[in-house]
């Protein structure tokens, strides 16, 4: 099963495909380098298009709790200051705005939304760095022997993007932050 590498944005149906045949591939040693830096590369675009969501899903999250805790703060305030009778259900709105800021407080939505944005963009970092060694490993299979033996730049570049993807999965993004070209 072959996936478009260099085509428009995913839609959430291709990543699901994606992740299904990346599943299916566990365990499976890939036939070659080209299809291992294939493998990688998708398997950072599905990364990547998970923090896209999460991040999507902390600016609802913020939303969802901050403004009606400003709406139910701002109506405690009116009921309490408006009506003699009205300090129990003041008081009742206040309690309810108070958990909601706690929550969103607790959370802390807008830190984890940050946080998926610079993984989102690290993961197209990484992804962007692995199709451009995919598109130079197809352009020299075009000019040079096609069965030709794995070079030490090749693998080298593997083994230095696989290292990258393993400082993300821990959600270190520090050899993204300020990079200016591709690493040597």
């Amino acid at each position: 099963m072959r996936f478009r590498l260099f085509g428009s944005r995913s839609s959430h149906s291709d990543a699901r495909r994606l992740q299904a045949f990346l599943d299916e591939r566990i365990g499976h040693v890939p036939d070659d380098m080209f299809e291992a830096f294939e493998r990688l590369y998708q398997s950072c675009k599905l990364s990547a298009d998970e923090q896209l969501r999460s991040s999507k899903r902390w600016q609802r999250m913020y939303y969802s709790l901050g403004v009606p805790s400003a709406v139910l703060a701002a109506a405690s305030g009116v009921t309490g200051l408006a009506l003699t009778t009205g300090r129990v259900p003041a008081g009742f709105i206040a309690l309810v705005a108070a958990g909601l800021t706690g929550a969103a407080t607790s959370l802390s939505p807008v830190d984890r939304q940050q946080k998926s944005d610079i993984l989102h963009a690290s993961w197209e970092r990484l992804a962007g760095q692995t199709s451009t060694h995919l598109i130079h490993m197809k352009d020299r299979r075009r000019w040079e022997e096609p069965d030709a033996p794995v070079s030490a730049e090749d693998l080298n570049r593997y083994l230095h993007l696989i290292d990258l993807r393993s400082r993300l999965l821990r959600g270190d993004t520090s050899a993204f932050l300020n990079q200016e070209g591709p690493p040597a």
